[in-house]
């Protein structure tokens, strides 16, 4: 029933009040006093000793009685009901850690759905869904430690990148894939915003295969003040942005946020002397020129058009040829104009 709480960081999690959630109406009120961490789920123990001490009775039983009652039933129905409560707790100590910014570790989360799956405390269909969510959530750590840790390894880009292209009807990776971007991106928009060039290569590979929606948002986030650093936009260019910013410019009167955000970013890059000569090396002259001359843009998206026109003009006289060929007027000082 509807989306699944997530963290900061865009993970599936849960909130401290979990089970206050609709989803979750009816839940076994234990449950609710299930805390992240704290020692080990030891009921797999527990069951191994209840065997033994019913061995032990049995024997006592033949030798005094000279036979013993039959508790295997009991005891696997007792075992069945405990595999499956260290099953839940397991999982619900997993995304409450999750919850308070932590990345546990799934093992006790595997154990548990073992032991459930071995005892019969989780049908067939459970026991796959958790096998599912466990694939799920390891996804999700990996690109959330991309994003705060040594640089991604390019198997997990090329990963992302595909999982986004196929998008969330085709297949698991698909599916987790487009369901973490838009919570997820908010948490790559802030890292980017703090100037962390740890989140470029994800952010790079949302820029290019996100939603449209992200990608203006991920576009927004690479230069969102005006006094945006040299160095940092070097970074930016250096990961490789301005191919997914240049086919962000290709979309439709439908895509003008994306557009927008798109020729912001460019602005930006452009006005930068550590960063024009790659603007300028690209070629975004003929798209710019077009969304000025032609009207039916909009008045914002043919300022900003305009804007790098005028800082590409001022320092390239090559850049202010291509211009005049479009069919612009630029003056002496590179002030570029309608005819």
């Amino acid at each position: 029933q509807g989306d699944p709480p997530r963290d900061a960081k865009g993970r599936i999690s849960l909130t401290s009040r979990w089970w206050e959630l609709p989803q979750f109406e009816g839940i076994h009120e234990r449950w609710a006093a299930v805390a992240a961490g704290g020692g080990e789920l030891r009921f797999h123990d527990e069951c191994d000793d209840w065997r033994g001490r019913n061995s032990k009775i049995g024997q006592e039983e033949i030798r005094l009685l000279g036979r013993a009652k039959d508790l295997n039933k009991q005891l696997q129905d007792l075992c069945a009901r405990s595999a499956a409560d260290q099953l839940v707790q397991a999982l619900l100590r997993f995304l409450l850690a999750r919850s308070s910014g932590q990345t546990p570790d799934l093992s006790e989360v595997s154990r548990a759905a073992t032991w459930a799956r071995d005892a019969s405390g989780a049908s067939v269909e459970a026991s796959m869904r958790v096998a599912e969510f466990l694939k799920w959530a390891a996804f999700e750590d990996q690109i959330v430690s991309a994003l705060q840790g040594a640089a991604p390894s390019p198997k997990l880009l090329r990963e992302l990148r595909e999982a986004l292209a196929v998008g969330d009807t085709a297949g698991f990776a698909g599916r987790c894939a487009c369901s973490w971007q838009g919570p997820g991106t908010e948490h790559v928009c802030d890292l980017l915003r703090m100037r962390d060039a740890r989140a470029l290569p994800v952010a790079m590979v949302l820029l290019a295969k996100g939603a449209t929606e992200v990608r203006a948002q991920v576009a927004e986030g690479l230069t969102n003040s005006a006094a945006v650093e040299g160095e940092w936009l070097l970074k930016v260019v250096g990961a490789g942005a301005l191919p997914p910013l240049g086919a962000m410019l290709q979309g439709g009167r439908s895509d003008s946020r994306c557009m927008y955000s798109a020729l912001l970013v460019l602005k930006n890059l452009s006005a930068a002397s550590e960063s024009r000569p790659a603007v300028s090396e690209v070629g975004f002259v003929g798209r710019c020129a077009e969304m000025v001359l032609n009207t039916g843009y909009g008045q914002d998206v043919s300022y900003l058009a305009l804007a790098i026109l005028n800082n590409l003009a001022k320092a390239s006289e090559a850049d202010a040829e291509a211009i005049r060929e479009q069919g612009l007027k630029v003056d002496s000082v590179g002030r570029v104009k309608k005819k």
